[in-house]
């Protein structure tokens, strides 16, 4: 059936080759500039990079720089110390004042005019411990310390005895008031008190009041 005279038909036309082409070639052409944005990119981030490597390099060289100079000062301040050490010993010995030989000895320069008193090492005593006192220290009956003073004898408790110091004195450091101490057969009540000075072979006893004063 042919159709009526008043119908229109839409006839699709072939592009035109040249038209064709030019399109391809306009793609072409956008995908190359795409092509060299992304190769310029890469080269700006690769110059970057090197940039702040470079730089880096160069902080890590000067900071190493730095060392060495501070390194160079420390070893060159030690040996002025040494130096100075020497010279002040020098000059001390010229002006006679004493040196010291060996643990707690004071040896007169030759020529030394000041009247100096020898400091001798604190002495070694014994500590007797007796009745309950004994549980605080490991059942041990005799305690060897080395002190100068009875005062000192408790501090050297306080630190290796800890218990048994606390059992001996109260908080605030005084002989508790039950507790007598003796000097070898001397209260030191009698004698300085803690004070008392000891000597060698001395034995320090703390013994129980008996009538709890």
């Amino acid at each position: 059936m042919l159709p009526s005279s008043g119908t229109a038909f839409a006839i699709e036309r072939p592009m035109p080759q040249t038209t064709l082409t030019s399109r391809v070639d306009a793609i072409e052409e956008k995908v190359k500039k795409f092509d060299m944005f992304l190769e310029n990119f890469d080269m700006t981030l690769e110059k970057r990079f090197r940039a702040q490597g470079e730089m880096l390099d160069e902080r890590f060289a000067e900071v190493n720089q730095n060392v060495a100079v501070v390194r160079s000062d420390i070893s060159a301040l030690q040996r002025d110390m040494t130096i100075v050490r020497e010279g002040i010993k020098i000059i001390l010995g010229k002006l006679g004042y004493p040196r010291r030989i060996g643990r707690g000895c004071i040896i007169p320069a030759t020529g030394d005019k000041l009247h100096l008193r020898t400091v001798r090492p604190a002495p070694t005593i014994k500590i007797h411990v007796f009745g309950q006192l004994r549980e605080y220290c490991k059942g041990a009956s005799e305690l060897s310390v080395s002190a100068s003073t009875v005062r000192a004898a408790l501090e050297e408790l306080e630190r290796s005895q800890a218990t048994l110091y606390r059992n001996i004195c109260d908080e605030t450091g005084k002989v508790r008031r039950h507790l007598n101490v003796f000097v070898n057969s001397d209260n030191v009540r009698d004698l300085d008190g803690i004070d008392t000075t000891l000597t060698p072979g001395d034995v320090v006893t703390f013994l129980p009041s008996v009538s709890g004063g």
